[in-house]
């Protein structure tokens, strides 16, 4: 949603109230504690409420009790917009978020540090990468990335949370700036990349994506068909095209590659997360759940009406010690790519036989 989209109000603000908040009569600000709301997705599907205190003569109403209210102008949101206000029900999937939803211009000045602070008033008391810092370590502890709101990211810092938008503009592009913060650790991974064999390269490749993901979980909720144009991104990008330069792809072959690579390692690092969490959640072990379960499918399982998936799943089951096991699949399915990218190759060398 973009500054003058419409969206029925939480709280009827009067025009008094509206032009204290900074907006005009029939205009306002959905604020909570002291920073403006830009309405993200909090696991619940509610909106938060206005406080009374900070909108003047208002009427706070729940979010089951805006149905029909005049609309009002939202002043102050992140772009992609997950909810359905006229219903308040949230819309998107509860912990996905993605990249490349924020305003272009502000989110390159954020990432490569060139955002103007004012010069006027008291001297800033942190810097954008101190907010970014703080950002990751809230989703670090959590493993959540939802968890993180500039309200949780202030009080990690001590300060109060609207001084935080002199640094960050949005939630939005506060989780650009920590993606693009934590690729640096996979630019360093990828200093000593073996450049003169693509197979080693391209398996280090891999490496550091997957143990980065690993340390930081939270990167699997973003979606990053639209990568964050930041200095780390770039310089990850550039090290890895360098495992498969001049060895005969064309540059979109030597990028879609790259994709296969890494859409094999995210998919199975979030396997492997979501297995942990389950085991988290549920208190047991793989093996616990199989040997609890085993016994009741026997009940009603017949082998040979599925004796392919009964061999297969039996032998699994006995390799793998429960359903899956995604440092397996991870192995296998990384060398099963580079064989295939080795086959491609081999063939467009072979001479013409005609």
């Amino acid at each position: 949603m973009h500054r003058e989209d419409r969206a029925w109000a939480i709280a009827q603000v009067s025009p008094e109230s509206a032009q204290s908040l900074g907006g005009g009569p029939g205009e306002g600000w959905y604020v909570e504690g002291d920073e403006p709301v830009e309405l993200i997705g909090d696991g619940h599907g509610l909106v938060p409420f206005v406080r009374p205190e900070l909108t003047g003569r208002s009427t706070v109403r729940t979010t089951a009790d805006c149905a029909g209210r005049v609309p009002y102008t939202i002043r102050r949101t992140i772009p992609s917009f997950p909810y359905d206000v006229r219903s308040m029900s949230y819309a998107g999937r509860v912990g996905s978020e993605s990249s490349g939803a924020g305003d272009p211009a502000r989110t390159i000045a954020l990432l490569w540090g060139t955002t103007q602070v004012p010069g006027r008033g008291p001297k800033p008391a942190l810097i954008g990468a101190q907010v970014v810092e703080a950002a990751i370590r809230v989703a670090d502890h959590e493993a959540d990335l939802s968890e993180v709101s500039m309200r949780r990211v202030a009080q990690a810092l001590g300060v109060g949370t609207m001084s935080l938008y002199t640094y960050v503009a949005s939630r939005t592009e506060l989780i650009e700036a920590m993606l693009d913060a934590t690729y640096a650790e996979a630019v360093t991974d990828l200093t000593d990349l073996a450049t003169d064999d693509w197979r080693t390269g391209l398996t280090q490749v891999a490496a550091a994506s997957w143990r980065m993901y690993l340390r930081h979980p939270w990167m699997l909720q973003v979606f990053t068909g639209r990568p964050p144009m930041g200095p780390n991104t770039i310089a990850k990008y550039e090290l890895e095209l360098g495992v498969l330069e001049g060895i005969g792809l064309t540059d979109v072959e030597m990028d879609a590659v790259l994709t296969l690579v890494h859409t094999h390692v995210e998919g199975v690092a979030r396997r492997k997360i979501e297995a942990a969490n389950t085991e988290r959640r549920t208190g047991l072990t793989d093996a616990q759940w199989w040997e609890a379960a085993a016994p009741e499918l026997a009940k009603v399982f017949d082998p040979s009406q599925f004796p392919i998936a009964a061999r297969v799943g039996q032998a699994a089951g006995e390799r793998y010690q429960g359903a899956h096991d995604p440092e397996h699949a991870y192995h296998f399915g990384l060398q099963r790519l580079i064989e295939g990218v080795a086959s491609h190759l081999a063939t467009r060398n072979e001479p013409d036989s005609r």
